[in-house]
């Protein structure tokens, strides 16, 4: 959504049944006019291109920008954002072309500190990225044009577990967090980081680890907007006691450190990710 609550954006993808939206191509994202007053939704209004697959789509902190994850890991790995800018009287964007390239690791998510001067790229490792790259399984700092829109960088990377798949940053922007589904070497854990408020780089701080036994994997992250509660929703199973039987876990967010601590959890009719 806009920050404006005027505007709506939605990724297609290329796979499953098509929408029944007109003109509506796979591999696209689509512009929805938003009642801020009803929450009535019309459209789409404007459609626009973008790289292939795309899994997320999330705007700039100002309101000028919009970009789109890209991820593809199979056949000739994808790894970048399509980025848009936007115009403020109708949402209707523009394209930028593409940032935050990985050279082959395929990009997963994005998130960026409140002022929108750093962004934060999470990668993971495609079936034909290059054996020399050194972003897959990391998230990578970038600083943001304000003028373009477009990253420089990156300018610091940071470890993650395997296969990093959501993110995000506290409201204050001192710390931030990766959910990693695991896979490669069967680690999938939740780690948090320090936000360096001068450089915007991230330094691990510590992870907490899901046991691959469970057969669950975080996929999916979101935050109170007073950063009092982390919510990660996980894939997989529910069935291994004490805090992995639940799809759906709550942690408290230590105001001063940016750890975490188990909190609650709930078991959802679904065993796919529930914190959207």
């Amino acid at each position: 959504m806009h920050p404006s609550r005027r505007f709506l954006y939605v990724t297609n993808g290329s796979s499953g049944a098509q929408g029944t939206a007109a003109a509506v191509p796979a591999n696209s994202i689509s512009v929805y006019q938003l009642d801020p007053v009803t929450g009535t939704v019309t459209g789409p209004t404007d459609t626009k291109p973008i790289n292939g697959n795309p899994i997320s789509v999330v705007v700039h902190p100002t309101g000028k920008f919009v970009y789109v994850v890209n991820e593809v890991r199979f056949g000739s790995p994808v790894g970048n954002l399509s980025a848009f800018s936007v115009d403020t009287a109708t949402g209707a964007l523009t394209s930028l072309g593409t940032t935050a390239d990985s050279a082959g690791a395929p990009a997963t998510a994005l998130a960026f500190v409140p002022s929108g001067e750093f962004a934060y790229v999470t990668y993971l490792h495609g079936t034909a990225t290059p054996g020399n790259n050194t972003l897959w399984d990391t998230v990578a700092t970038y600083t943001v044009n304000p003028t373009s829109g477009l990253f420089s960088g990156p300018i610091g990377t940071a470890a993650t577990g395997d296969n990093p798949w959501a993110m995000v940053v506290t409201p204050g922007g001192h710390f931030a967090y990766v959910a990693s589904l695991g896979s490669q070497g069967s680690v999938n854990q939740l780690s948090t980081y320090s936000v360096n408020q001068t450089s915007g780089t991230l330094t691990l701080r510590n992870s907490f680890e899901i046991s691959s036994a469970s057969g669950q994997s975080p996929a999916s992250l979101a935050m109170d907007p007073l950063a009092r509660f982390l919510y990660m929703g996980t894939q997989g199973p529910v069935f291994v006691p004490p805090s992995s039987n639940f799809n759906v876990q709550v942690f408290n967010i230590d105001p001063n450190s940016g750890g975490l601590s188990f909190a609650a959890g709930v078991a959802t009719a679904s065993k796919s990710p529930g914190t959207d």
